[in-house]
């Protein structure tokens, strides 16, 4: 079957470009109303304890994905490239890397797991003779993300390179999503696509 992926494609010129920015901002404006939702529901609500780790592990994931798209504009306007003055409190490239680590350690998560055998069974591919292939993949593909962003030294010289691999990462990752639902667009998250093209977008400007 012949996989339709048009909807990944990069824009080709700088108004389309600039399309693609303010889709992802008003997308990021309506995370925020997501979340400003669920914490008030949070709180008028009496949650029993599975219930209250279901609904603070969603809202955590969530709030992870706005920060990785926020930064990800933050660095097409300003990539972190330069060293941070010694009286900033924070490093942007290292926060970013840290929202990439967790984006890539949910992949050990149980229900994310589940959640990738559920697709590959429904394919038809997956028995219980070869779940531990599928699983042995998911370990694998955790093994080699992890690998690209464990790059600690952030001096002027690797920057560049930290970034690259983080981009890597959101991209190969956001990639994997595409294959398990066939690259059919109405089944994948909108924030994995807009992870995907904005990452894209950004290697672009940078000729990374």
């Amino acid at each position: 079957m012949k996989k339709n992926s048009d909807f990944l494609q990069l824009p080709a010129g700088t108004q389309d470009s600039q399309e693609l920015i303010n889709a992802a901002k008003a997308f990021l404006q309506e995370i925020d109303l997501y979340l400003i939702s669920k914490y008030q529901e949070g709180e008028t609500v009496r949650l029993s304890a599975r219930q209250a780790y279901q609904f603070f592990r969603s809202y955590e994931r969530n709030e992870n994905l706005r920060n990785i798209i926020s930064y990800l504009l933050k660095f097409i306007e300003n990539p972190p490239l330069a060293l941070p003055d010694q009286f900033d409190i924070v490093d942007p490239l290292i926060q970013f890397r840290e929202f990439v680590h967790f984006q890539v350690s949910l992949l050990l998560q149980e229900d994310v797991r589940e959640a990738i055998i559920r697709e590959h069974k429904a394919k038809g591919y997956l028995t219980s003779a070869n779940e531990w292939y599928y699983l042995s993949k998911i370990d694998e593909k955790y093994e080699v993300l992890m690998g690209l962003i464990a790059h600690h030294d952030f001096g002027s010289t690797q920057r560049i390179e930290v970034l690259k691999n983080c981009l890597t990462a959101l991209k190969e990752l956001a990639r994997s999503w595409f294959e398990i639902r066939n690259y059919k667009e109405r089944k994948i998250r909108r924030a994995d696509i807009y992870i995907f093209k904005l990452s894209s977008l950004l290697e672009q400007l940078l000729n990374l």
